[in-house]
């Protein structure tokens, strides 16, 4: 039986589907996820695929690219391109890691991962959103 409260986190409007952007519409495809292969993203400042490490790109832009490939099931892309962010403890590198985590079916470390971005950053509701929807998974298939 759901809690109230987490029923409650669970239907109430987020960004639960945003992964992060502040917009719940899913991102626009870039050549990032139509062209660039696996662990690259687009810049478009030289207008082609660089290496998710390449010190041409920042956090951010990876932080993008792996919501965009998220979205388009590229999961396997998503987790390479997030394994490059400079700082793996950081609250929305978590929340990433969960959020991927689940969707391929570790709900054990999806739940590690969103706990942890709880403990780096408590008023993180994505990560929030993202650990009450794992809960309601594993309910759902109890």
């Amino acid at each position: 039986m759901l809690r109230p409260a987490l029923f409650a986190l669970v239907l109430a409007p987020s960004a639960a589907f945003a992964v992060g952007s502040g917009s719940e519409e899913p991102p626009k495809p870039t050549p990032t996820t139509t062209e660039c292969p696996a662990g690259q993203v687009w810049d478009t400042e030289t207008r082609a695929c660089v290496a998710s490490s390449s010190s041409l790109i920042d956090d951010d832009i990876r932080y993008e690219a792996v919501r965009e490939l998220a979205y388009a099931g590229r999961h396997e892309a998503a987790y390479r391109v997030l394994a490059t962010m400079t700082d793996q403890t950081e609250s929305r590198v978590q929340t990433y890691h969960g959020f991927l985590d689940r969707v391929t079916g570790d709900h054990e470390a999806a739940l590690a991962h969103y706990a942890a971005a709880l403990a780096a950053d408590p008023g993180n509701n994505l990560a929030r959103s993202y650990l009450g929807q794992a809960h309601v998974a594993a309910s759902a298939a109890a």
